[in-house]
């Protein structure tokens, strides 16, 4: 079992708490047969269902953040499909760079919580790949993220 770090800046986490997929959307876009649609889209793609960070971005207006996000994991089902969705990830850090991760995601002025999360099954990549201004740039950096390039400070905790 490796022990990571997951700096919590939503505060949805508890301790002891065991952090599992879902599949329970509250979609509320006024018209009951697209929420039905759309729904069923996510649950053919996220059979397992989602975390909290997929549920953020798959339905998130915040652009440019989530054009990154929803970008990298079209480049991951496309190029690299055995690698883990960021929609059905955790993400943290050994000991050692909670400092530095805390810095890089701009949480030293926010209110948050550090969970130590137990996992098994860990790939490691950079989240500093994750940038790009537009499709170009996006999609260079995914490839470079997905294909492990760097791996110096993301660790990212499948469920």
């Amino acid at each position: 079992m490796l022990e990571l770090y997951h700096i919590d800046r939503n505060n949805r986490l508890q301790e002891n708490q065991t952090i599992t997929l879902f599949n329970d959307y509250s979609l509320n876009f006024g018209d009951k047969i697209l929420e039905d649609e759309i729904s069923k889209t996510i649950n053919n793609q996220y059979q397992s269902g989602i975390t909290q960070h997929g549920n953020s971005w798959l339905f998130s207006a915040n652009y440019p953040s989530n054009l990154i996000e929803t970008s990298f994991e079209l480049i991951r089902q496309l190029h690299y499909p055995g690698m883990p969705s960021r929609f059905q990830s955790v993400f943290g850090v050994d000991k050692e760079n909670i400092e530095k991760m805390i810095l890089s995601i701009g949480a030293q002025n926010l209110n948050f919580k550090i969970f130590r999360v137990l996992s098994g099954e860990v790939v490691k990549l950079d989240m500093g790949l994750l940038k790009g201004a537009n499709y170009i740039t996006t999609t260079y950096f995914a490839h470079k993220y997905w294909s492990g390039e760097s791996g110096k400070i993301l660790f990212m905790n499948t469920c």
